[in-house]
């Protein structure tokens, strides 16, 4: 992802698709036959597969996102370090600045570094957020599938006590 706008977007986009996957799933009545209830099944596991992808592509997407909060906190780091040498290295030095001074004077020169920073970790935190959400979803989805079987399994256990 190259921009903020364009992973926000992304983000969005894979969360929408995968709240209609987990919301819309039908499930079948109190009287729906085995037979509905196999197709309920396979229906479900086309969507889990779905949202298996997605949460892959949310993975993928969050990886690249640390990777670039990681590099950009390395820059602010090395940028903040440099303008502190200069600062002490200069020929024109204040005896009467505090450390604090100092420090204040320091982290204006790397300001526009630091909100790359905080712009790349709240991108990250965002990309936490979308694949915690995909997981939950992924979650209610293979209960909704298993509450199927169990349903399905009870029937032929039924069907084979009726015998």
């Amino acid at each position: 992802m190259s921009g903020s706008a364009e992973l926000h977007a992304a983000l969005v986009s894979a969360t929408q698709e995968i709240v209609v996957l987990r919301s819309s799933v039908v499930v079948p009545g109190a009287y729906a036959t085995t037979s509905d209830l196999l197709d309920a099944v396979l229906d479900v596991r086309r969507r889990l597969d779905r949202v298996e992808e997605l949460l892959g592509n949310l993975l993928r997407i969050r990886a690249e996102a640390k990777r670039k909060h990681t590099a950009v906190a390395i820059a602010v780091e090395d940028a903040w370090d440099a303008a502190a040498v200069r600062a002490r290295n200069s020929s024109v030095r204040d005896e009467y600045t505090s450390a604090r001074e100092r420090t204040a004077a320091t982290n204006l020169e790397v300001l526009d570094l630091r909100r790359a920073e905080r712009s790349a970790d709240e991108d990250a935190r965002r990309c936490d957020e979308a694949v915690e959400f995909a997981r939950l979803r992924y979650s209610g989805l293979t209960g909704l599938r298993q509450d199927i079987i169990a349903i399905v399994k009870a029937r032929q256990f039924e069907s084979s006590l009726d015998r």
